[in-house]
């Protein structure tokens, strides 16, 4: 299988290369039932006729397990030439950008990528022109900006996502809310205690993320359950490390 260190953890249309793949391979590996957790929510209500698109689709961590529990295998839109290699690799199509496509899809799903994206707002409209009529985007992304830290910047994020931020930009981008829940309330905790860790803050991402190889894997084995059982008793509306949202596009003629 292909493994490329790139050189730049920010991208856009002239830098497309990610620095993050190293860490893209020690997440599929290190989270495996966190990144079921993830892509069962994220396909909850798709159906097997369903055309599905992943916007982002790095590695393939997420379509892949999506493929292999419901059968349904996602085109992806990815700007990294690498990774469009590795995704090739796992047997999905991909493209560069959305023009490229001459498709419309019933699902559109975002992981972890939407806070990567400068011009968020302008993203979720150009999804719009690949969704058809009662198409839904569906998006996973790191919550609340009280918990950025150092490393954020390092992976490349421009932002960390409050509930009422990703609304309105969604209702700027033309879209109706269905549907939010926060994920990983325990990794709220986890992630604002490494905010406050100095070690942590001056480590380089790839450095803390070799160091935290371990962790990682306790954290996945006997830690997340827990924090799946306190976000089933309702703590997923009120925190969590992360948001998942659904939402639908909107016609003229839809009530809003």
């Amino acid at each position: 299988m292909t493994k490329i260190n790139t050189k730049s953890a920010w991208q856009n249309k002239t830098q497309t290369h990610y620095a993050g793949i190293d860490e893209l391979w020690e997440i599929e590996s290190q989270l495996k039932n966190y990144n079921k957790d993830i892509a069962l929510k994220i396909s909850k209500d798709f159906k097997s006729s369903d055309k599905v698109l992943e916007f982002g689709g790095g590695i393939g961590s997420i379509a892949s397990i999506i493929y292999a529990n419901k059968g349904i295998k996602s085109d992806c839109v990815e700007l990294d030439p690498d990774l469009r290699l590795i995704l090739k690799e796992r047997g999905f199509e991909s493209s560069a950008s959305i023009e490229e496509l001459n498709k419309q899809y019933d699902q559109v799903y975002l992981s972890n990528v939407l806070e990567h994206i400068e011009d968020d707002v302008a993203v979720l409209k150009q999804i719009q022109s690949v969704l058809k009529k009662d198409g839904k985007v569906v998006i996973y992304s790191p919550a609340f900006q009280i918990l950025y830290t150092s490393f954020d910047a390092q992976v490349g994020h421009y932002r960390r996502y409050s509930l009422g931020d990703l609304r309105k930009k969604l209702t700027q981008a033309n879209y109706m809310i269905l549907h939010y829940e926060f994920v990983d309330s325990l990794g709220f905790f986890a992630w604002m205690f490494l905010k406050f860790n100095k070690i942590f803050q001056t480590t380089k991402a790839s450095q803390a993320n070799r160091s935290s190889h371990k962790s990682f894997i306790i954290y996945d084995r006997y830690f997340y359950p827990i924090s799946k059982l306190l976000d089933s008793i309702g703590l997923r509306y009120v925190m969590g490390k992360n948001i998942l949202i659904i939402a639908k596009k909107i016609h003229d003629n839809d009530d809003r």
